[in-house]
């Protein structure tokens, strides 16, 4: 009988929740009442909408028409919901009002979140990005202040910003201090030819905590500047495809995914083509570590992720696949690990580590390495200066170098470059006590999509690291044989349609 009264209480209590949660409408061509309360009656405009009404749960719909409908105007939120009861802002779901919604304005930026939680806008339609915010003077999307606990999904985001003006990106934010978090998730987008970064995300740099920020499942194309620029810590960025780059808009110096604080993890991403302009370097995923100010910075990882160049090389294109380096006034960077990434085709390093003196428990393991620098007599691996001690794993070296295929390919190098000097392959390996778990540098015999062929010397030949994850880049557990196999992809994983990812363990705690 207690156990009939409690359910009827909680049946109660959810019925109560949902009757609270209201629906309301925008759309700019009604001749109703205009009080949001129905396609009808909708509110003609985002600076009509009526934000005192709007209660956590609520859902704001927004109509794109038959086919398409035009806002010519900023969306500007301004309520908050709460845990468990986001504002909801959508894509209208009803025929007649699913048509793609556009945001364009000349003026400013097209959606801006200040100071405000728990808010959620999502262009979902059909699995596809039914908002789009294009067009707009300023940045697309603009998040800053304390806000948190808010998700930007489904969005086609494209050709924002201006000339004569800095951060003209595609979404920027600049966050406050505060110890909530997630922060901000941006998930199942197109970011793309925005007049400099896609994504830009700075702030106060926040506490030493894992996935503060979520960065998934987009994709992340024709940059003008950097794919992805952050400066806070806490940043998990995973199973995004990133490639190409553009021009004609504004300047920089583009990289792919760059990150320049510490807790920050980069898995299972797809990186390639970003062929760079003459005279630019750029790389592929650069954990740039950074400050103005003394601080030490700790606990990176990078693994599983896919970086390939099937662009020939030409002057002036320096490419890096992975690079590492401690810049400004950071005072020490220990606790990094580049695992299990397959690096292919790089018209210079396959892998540049430029920590200097002031880092210590750098661990470098299972990954291929690739044809790299085919823009000729370069070297594969550049490692650069500094009085840190290099070798094998479990040496207790300051960096650890092994379990890693380097191989030539048809136009690389196997060459490697060591505090100030081009060291041949087997030297290297020799004289400074690396690589000791691997012999010579075969050819890894990659498929075409870059996955293991069943002879392949990398199957079954790496260390177990699931003290870290336990999936490879697609979510197959590690190990499918005896052992785990080096690169992205387990052994024998050579089908294109097993799903994505399962078996990633993503660590909240500190220093994992």
């Amino acid at each position: 009988m207690k156990k009939n009264i409690l359910l009827a209480v909680v049946i109660l209590l959810c019925c109560a929740a949902h009757v609270h949660a209201a629906n309301w409408y925008v759309d700019n061509a009604v001749v109703g009442s205009n009080n949001g309360t129905s396609w009808a009656n909708a509110w003609t405009s985002f600076g009509n909408i009526t934000w005192a009404a709007i209660q956590p749960g609520d859902t704001i719909y927004i109509s794109g028409g038959t086919t398409s409908k035009t806002y010519n105007e900023t969306l500007a939120v301004k309520a908050s919901g709460s845990s468990g009861a986001p504002i909801t802002i959508s894509a209208g779901q009803d025929s007649g009002h699913n048509g793609q919604v556009i945001i364009s304005t000349s003026s400013g930026i097209g959606i801006t979140i200040y100071s405000r939680s728990y808010v959620v806008i999502n262009g979902k339609y059909s699995d596809q990005q039914n908002i789009r915010v294009t067009g707009c003077y300023s940045k697309g999307i603009e998040i800053g202040g304390i806000a948190h606990h808010n998700v930007i999904t489904y969005i086609d985001i494209d050709n924002n910003g201006h000339s004569g003006a800095i951060n003209q990106d595609g979404i920027t934010a600049n966050f406050d201090e505060m110890s909530e978090y997630p922060v901000l998730e941006i998930s199942y987008c197109k970011v793309h030819n925005n007049w400099q970064d896609q994504i830009h995300i700075v702030g106060v740099r926040g506490p030493e905590v894992y996935g503060r920020i979520l960065i998934h499942h987009n994709e992340i194309f024709e940059l003008q500047d950097d794919g992805i620029e952050t400066g806070i810590r806490g940043m998990d960025i995973y199973n995004n495809t990133m490639h190409t780059l553009s021009s004609g808009k504004g300047s920089g110096h583009p990289d792919g995914i760059v990150i320049m604080a510490g807790y920050g993890r980069i898995w299972n991403n797809t990186v390639y083509n970003l062929q760079s302009q003459i005279n630019y370097t750029n790389a592929y995923i650069y954990p740039n570590i950074y400050n103005s100010v003394p601080t030490e910075e700790c606990c990176i990882r990078i693994f599983n992720n896919l970086v390939y160049q099937t662009l020939s090389g030409r002057s002036g294109d320096y490419g890096r696949g992975i690079e590492l380096s401690v810049q400004g006034s950071v005072t020490y960077l220990s606790d990094v690990l580049i695992a299990n990434n397959t690096i292919v085709g790089m018209p210079a390093w396959g892998m540049n580590i430029y920590s200097g003196s002031n880092s210590s428990g750098i661990t470098i393991l299972n990954n291929i390495i690739h044809n790299c620098y085919k823009n000729g007599g370069g070297q594969a691996i550049g490692i650069g200066d500094g009085s840190y001690s290099v070798g094998s794993y479990g040496s207790g070296a300051n960096l650890i170098f092994d379990y890693n295929i380097i191989s030539a390919g048809s136009n690389g190098s196997t060459l490697i470059g060591y505090k100030g000097s081009i060291y041949n392959y087997d030297v290297w390996k020799s004289k400074f006590g690396v690589q000791s778990n691997i012999s010579g540098n075969p050819d890894p015999q990659l498929s075409p999509s870059y996955r293991l062929s069943a002879t392949s010397p990398a199957n079954a030949a790496g260390t177990n690291l699931r003290s870290f994850y336990t999936s490879d880049k697609i979510g197959v557990l590690r190990p499918s044989g005896p052992r785990w196999s080096i690169g992205a992809y387990e052994s024998g994983n050579n089908s294109s349609n097993l799903s994505a990812p399962s078996g990633f363990k993503i660590q909240q705690t500190n220093k994992n």
